[in-house]
């Protein structure tokens, strides 16, 4: 049986590698569940029209994430390898959703205004 890091995918490794580093970035002191809801984010703004269509382009967009460009974490790392399996599973749409219609997120210790919560996993609060 192979793996989510072995096993086939039809997204675009680029496209994995931006998703991979903002899970890390954004998430990666969180538990599989938090990484994965923000991976779920990113998905969701791509069926947005108010987000761009792919995941390295929503994730470039002015004032939502950090420069993803300049950040460079470690390849040769369980980490790296679980958040690029988890990008390939959400890109691919496999697995559960723990935050369907979010569309932002944010860290719990400062709320956001005018947004419906979904929920809130660990230190993110989720958002449509």
């Amino acid at each position: 049986m192979q793996s989510a890091i072995d096993a086939p995918s039809t997204v675009d490794q680029a496209q994995v590698e931006c998703m991979a580093k903002v899970i890390i970035h954004e998430a990666g002191n969180q538990p599989r569940l938090g990484r994965a809801a923000v991976a779920q984010v990113i998905r969701a703004r791509t069926q947005d029209s108010r987000f761009a269509t792919k995941p390295c382009a929503v994730v470039r967009q002015p004032g939502q994430f950090f420069n993803v460009d300049a950040y460079n974490p470690p390849r040769d790392t369980d980490q790296w390898r679980e958040a690029v399996a988890i990008a390939t599973q959400v890109l691919n749409g496999e697995g559960d959703n723990p935050v369907p219609g979010a569309l932002f997120f944010h860290a719990a210790s400062s709320p956001m205004k005018g947004r419906t919560k979904v929920g809130r996993i660990e230190g993110h609060v989720f958002y449509r």
